[in-house]
């Protein structure tokens, strides 16, 4: 090369200058390098001197960016040459702390201060400063650092939490669009400048971590696998989730003599049907990598596929349907505590029932599973939206209490745009013209978000859909036409021309983007079919039941007292309510009832929330058992129960609606009147309740068609 040796920060540069199609500005290049605009901008000025030998020079076009101006025989030239040179790494103190960890949580042994200080070309007390800083990260994940003079310096715990360690720092400013767009770029033969950024982006994550070849390895086999079955369908999300696991599976056996310890796994997991894919997976793993994988690797992926069921299922025993009264009360829970903290009413929005609980179950899912949540967008969900992420933090208590398990902070930003994208919509009702559909990776709250941004920011445009990649391929053989795709993701499979690829924020030029691909040849649509297709049979039909669902509440609407409870209480409780005209079969109900409260309680100010779904009854019940005095129930000193009951077969509408009661128990009014309330005032509160919830859910209808 007619240059020097480079530093691996400039031979990146220049790729990045070289490849661009168009001028990249200085703030572009710093968010695609991770360094500072004067970082960037001192690395250019030293690159103008291996330029001039090429005749090639940095040009500035005001407004747009700098590029590279000169012939493409030179350019091509500068091209072969990068490819032929040597560099030497230049590492930010980030990249610098970030390698450090990655070394230590793969290490069998102490590492030297020497060795770092020699990799990093930094002194040794630069080393230990940055210990220093590393060691409150390593006790976060429950591990711990240890110093010794003499010896060096290793991390003590077990594989699991080194695992979940590694699993951190591979996903830090990597998100879940960017390593999906990786896996389908990888499968371009042809070399594009979209290809080179994305793989530099991830590249410059992975290369002092992971055997880069191993990545598409690994994700070839997990594709391979997935779509010869059909039983399980995963989402974007899930599966840069379980790629990652496998990752870090397959580096952690290459390094030998690592201690895998025995999990407390499900009871019986090898029954389930996700253990036999798992093995797939192993056994094609095994053949292409040359590799022994522990028997014990097959359950861990067992959990992250069982981790990926977004409905039909429970962790005890496989049999929970996303519209039982526990998932839908849980939601609504959390709504009710946000609108407190908020001020505001979101009750109109059945959008965010519907997007919380299809994102809560699998979520809740890997969180007793005891698998991670990522969210790489965190930091900037909460530096823009606080006011929304705070109030989704106070209410991620109520879950919290009710689950038996924390609620990450990685979990709550992805609830936080749940909300803000109801609050998007709530706010902004406009009318539409043009008609696209959204691709997202990221998950069913990013996705909303997207499209209630966009709802707010182009009036002209409606959201048709929301897709992932996968579920794309399948939608474009239906040849259904709309005007635009709008994603996060590239999309190699669709005319450049029919898509535009955009952040999940929605930042200013992204806008202009869409408008401008808009305006260009489309027609407009008139509103009034859809406006006159408001409120259709099928919302007529919900609207009845919505209907049906409060008569039946109302009617059976029952307060037994002053009682006196015994051991054992559920039978007691249960024989006070035998002969009541919505009680089909009190031996049913009882066991329904028997196997709920096995998976735990739910107490508050003295009230314990009993709810089932049984054959046992033929309608939906509400009964209150008020005692003559406190008993012990699950350690709490209890003097009334609330039953919430519904059929095994109850309707969705059904179960929104006798879910109003338990979610409105955050508010202590409610709660007052329940425990000490006359019958006359409990019958009242719950008419007035459930009207309210009617009105507003018939008019979310009207407002929101195709909810349904």
């Amino acid at each position: 090369m007619k240059a020097s040796v480079l530093s691996s920060r400039q031979k990146e540069l220049l790729r990045a200058l070289l490849f661009a199609s168009k001028p990249i500005s200085y703030q572009q290049l710093s968010e695609l390098f991770k360094l500072s605009p004067r970082t960037i901008r001192r690395e250019i000025v030293s690159l103008k001197s291996i330029l001039k030998n090429y005749h090639l020079e940095v040009v500035k076009k005001i407004g747009s960016g700098i590029f590279i101006d000169g012939t493409i025989e030179e350019k091509k030239k500068l091209e072969h040459d990068l490819m032929e040179t040597k560099t030497f790494s230049v590492f930010s103190p980030e990249e610098r702390q970030d390698g450090i960890l990655y070394d230590l949580l793969m290490a069998k042994e102490p590492v030297k201060y020497f060795f770092f200080s020699d990799k990093y070309g930094v002194a040794e007390t630069t080393i230990s400063n940055d210990l220093e800083k590393l060691e409150p990260w390593c006790e976060a994940f429950g591990l711990k650092m240890v110093r010794k003079p003499g010896t060096g310096v290793w991390i003590e715990g077990p594989e699991h939490k080194k695992r979940m360690a590694i699993s951190r720092l591979l996903h830090k400013d990597i998100t879940f669009e960017e390593w999906f767009e990786l896996f389908q770029l990888s499968q371009q033969e042809e070399y594009s400048t979209d290809k080179w950024q994305l793989e530099n982006t991830v590249r410059k994550r992975l290369q002092k971590f992971i055997h880069t070849p191993h990545i598409l390895i690994v994700e070839q086999v997990v594709q391979e696998v997935i779509e010869s079955q059909k039983m399980i369908h995963l989402s974007d999300r899930n599966y840069v989730n379980l790629v990652v696991h496998l990752l870090l599976a397959v580096e952690r056996i290459k390094c030998k003599e690592v201690n895998i310890e025995v999990h407390d796994f499900l009871p019986n997991i090898e029954s389930v049907p996700e253990y036999t894919i798992a093995k797939q997976i192993v056994h094609k793993l095994e053949e292409k990598m040359n590799i022994s994988i522990p028997e014990i690797e097959v359950s861990y992926i067992t959990l992250h596929l069982l981790g990926s069921r977004s409905n039909g299922y429970s962790l005890s025993d496989y049999h929970i349907y996303a519209t039982d009264i526990e998932w839908v009360d849980l939601v609504k829970s959390f709504i009710r505590t946000v609108e407190k903290h908020l001020s505001t009413s979101l009750r109109e929005d059945l959008i965010l029932l519907d997007g919380l609980l299809s994102h809560l179950v699998p979520a809740i899912s890997r969180l007793t599973l005891g698998l991670q949540i990522h969210n790489p967008m965190l930091e900037e969900i909460r530096a823009r939206y606080p006011q929304v992420f705070s109030a989704c933090q106070k209410a991620a208590r109520v879950l919290s209490d009710k689950i038996g398990k924390d609620i990450p902070e990685d979990e709550i930003g992805y609830l936080a745009i749940h909300i803000g994208a109801s609050m998007i919509r709530i706010n902004e009702k406009t009318k539409y013209i043009h008609k696209a559909i959204i691709v997202c990776a990221s998950g069913m709250g990013t996705s909303t978000f997207l499209s209630s941004k966009i709802a707010k920011e182009i009036p002209n445009l409606k959201i048709e859909k929301v897709l992932s990649v996968t579920e794309l391929k399948q939608w474009m053989q239906q040849n259904k036409a709309v005007d635009l795709i709008i994603s996060t993701v590239a999309l190699p499979f669709v005319d450049s021309h029919q898509y535009v690829i955009v952040s999940p924020f929605l930042y200013e030029g992204e806008r202009k983007l869409i408008q401008q691909k808009l305006s260009g040849s489309f027609k407009k649509k008139k509103e009034d079919e859809e406006i006159n297709s408001h409120f259709s049979s099928i919302s007529a039909v919900s609207a009845a039941k919505y209907g049906e669902a409060m008569t039946q509440i109302l009617r059976n609407t029952i307060i037994i007292h002053p009682i006196t409870v015994l051991n054992p209480i559920l039978p007691t409780l249960v024989d006070y309510i035998k002969d009541l005209p919505f009680v089909h079969d009190e031996i049913q109900l009882l066991q329904a009832i028997e196997r709920r409260e096995k998976k735990g309680s739910f107490v508050l100010n003295g009230l314990a929330m009993i709810h089932t779904k049984s054959d046992g009854i033929k309608e939906l019940g509400v009964v209150l058992f008020r005692l003559n005095g406190p008993i012990k129930w699950d350690g709490q000193d209890v003097s009334t129960f609330l039953l919430l009951a519904a059929p095994k077969e109850a309707a969705k509408e059904h179960i929104e609606m006798i879910s109003e009661v338990s979610s409105n128990l955050i508010e202590e009014c409610f709660l007052e009147v329940l425990i000490n309330g006359t019958e006359k005032k409990v019958k009242e509160q719950m008419e007035n309740l459930l009207s309210q919830a009617y009105v507003l859910k018939v008019k979310a209808m009207v407002e929101e068609p195709g909810v349904q």
